[in-house]
């Protein structure tokens, strides 16, 4: 598992761990976010905590480390954050 540390622009850290091809752990202070979704409010779409990083469906995770391939199909909300979903 390959772990990356995000220091967003208030300093606020997060951290992505590749747990499988399909999901990244997204982890961090998730006080102040948004989030959207189509039509469906279970089937998120995109996440942007205060301060970033923005990601969203269809989105590349080449944007979080280059060495990650992979896009963005959804989040799955969890009690520490969120699971990056790829296709």
């Amino acid at each position: 598992m390959k772990k990356i540390e995000y220091s967003n622009r208030y300093g606020e850290r997060f951290t992505f761990t590749k747990i499988s091809k399909k999901e990244i752990l997204w982890e961090g202070k998730f006080e102040w976010c948004r989030f959207g979704f189509d039509l469906n409010p279970d089937e998120i779409t995109m996440v942007d905590p205060s301060g970033g990083p923005y990601l969203a469906k269809d989105m590349s995770v080449s944007v979080l480390d280059p060495s990650w391939k992979g896009e963005i199909i959804g989040f799955e909300k969890i009690e520490t954050g969120y699971k990056i979903l790829l296709k």
